[in-house]
Parts: C-alpha cells; structure tokens; sequence
C-alpha cells in the first residue's frame, strides 16, 4: 500500500493540474426555414343556409381545399376526395 499511494497521488495531481482539454463540440442544426406558402386566389362563398365557405387552390393546380368551419376537405383535381 505505501508504494501505491504515492503514484495515486502523481496520478491524481496530473489529473487536476488544470490542463485545458479539448472538448469536441457538435455544431447546433441549423433551423431549416419553410417557404411561404402563396395562394392563387381564395374564394368565400355563402350558401342558402348562411354556411360560409372557403375554397383554396393550391398554387400548382393541382388541389383544392374547402373549408366550413372546422372542417377541411382536400380534392384534387378531378374534384374527387
């Protein structure tokens, strides 16, 4: 034990002797921004029954969502669901 404890000391003085070590560092993502969505035209209409719609088409064409409160129906452009 006397010839262990001297070198657990060297070891434990080398080991907080304040040498700066070097960390690696993993870069934080970078926060990829979403394209702003554009409309082509969006049209309310109101029904005999005073039902509001929304319709919305997509800017390629090829959707359209109606909108009527909190429901949302997507066709395509076939204007099947």
């Amino acid at each position: 034990m006397h010839k262990l404890f001297p070198f657990l000391i060297i070891i434990f003085l080398l080991a907080c002797s304040g040498q700066n070590v070097a960390i690696p560092t993993i870069p934080a993502p970078t926060a990829t921004p979403i394209s702003s969505l554009s409309l082509l035209k969006e049209i309310k209409l109101e029904t005999q029954t005073n039902t509001a719609y929304t319709l919305v088409w997509s800017p390629d064409g090829n959707l359209l969502a109606i909108a009527s409160g909190g429901e949302i129906t997507i066709l395509n452009s076939d204007l099947k669901i």
